[in-house]
């Protein structure tokens, strides 16, 4: 029997993903007649920017090195009456495999992080530095990132971002002059040691939840240099 519970576009979803099967559950997780279970999560019109980046940090990170993140199997949009939409405007919802997270112990944070050295942070853009989306969420951040041609942009338009939101909560003059400084001296100073940058898949610093040798609930983008 289809639960009640489970809203109709995210049942109509199911069931494109799994013909046949019937699908039961309270989200954010849901159990099919097959046993296969799903994380599926809904927000509201605010939540569209935030939902959009992990969406697309989920495609960035998967491609770079499957099964380290949850398979994105669904995402989009519905209106007020649960109708999806094409335009990017409404409720945003999406859907991934449901994965049994464990704790961190030393043999899966050895396989997390040589993951991470060797698939994510090999994995290269050839589109620039940055995201394809805008504005971009880096935790609780709204930044504008984009796409940069080089990394010194990249880098210039973040701490700017930064700055403005500390700036406009007040409270923070020692950090944000401290903040100038390296926007204006620091990247420059690096940059003088002419490193080849290369935008490499990167995890949003203080974005990601880390469980066992497999990331959840992370934003990523092609901001992270070696």
């Amino acid at each position: 029997m289809v639960s009640s519970a489970i809203p109709p576009h995210i049942l109509k979803k199911l069931a494109r993903i799994e013909p046949g099967a019937q699908f039961s559950g309270v989200l954010p997780q849901v159990v099919s007649t097959s046993g296969r279970a799903y994380y599926a999560k809904i927000g509201s019109p605010n939540d569209r920017g935030s939902y959009t980046t992990e969406a697309e940090s989920l495609k960035a990170l998967g491609l770079a090195a499957p099964g380290l993140v949850p398979t994105l199997l669904a995402f989009g949009f519905v209106d007020e009456r649960g109708r999806e939409t094409d335009n990017g405007k409404g409720s945003p919802f999406f859907i991934t495999e449901y994965k049994n997270m464990t704790a961190l112990t030393e043999r899966s944070g050895a396989i997390l992080g040589r993951r991470l050295a060797t698939e994510v942070h090999q994995h290269t853009s050839r589109k620039g530095f940055g995201s394809e989306v805008t504005p971009y969420y880096g935790g609780a951040t709204r930044l504008r990132n984009g796409w940069y041609n080089t990394w010194e942009q990249y880098v210039d338009a973040l701490i700017g971002d930064l700055l403005s939101a500390l700036e406009a909560r007040g409270g923070f003059s020692d950090l944000c002059r401290r903040g100038k400084d390296v926007r204006a001296r620091r990247v420059s100073e690096f940059l003088s040691l002419k490193t080849r940058l290369i935008p490499r898949v990167g995890l949003f610093p203080l974005s990601f939840v880390r469980f066992g040798s497999n990331l959840y609930c992370c934003t990523a983008d092609y901001g992270h240099v070696e």
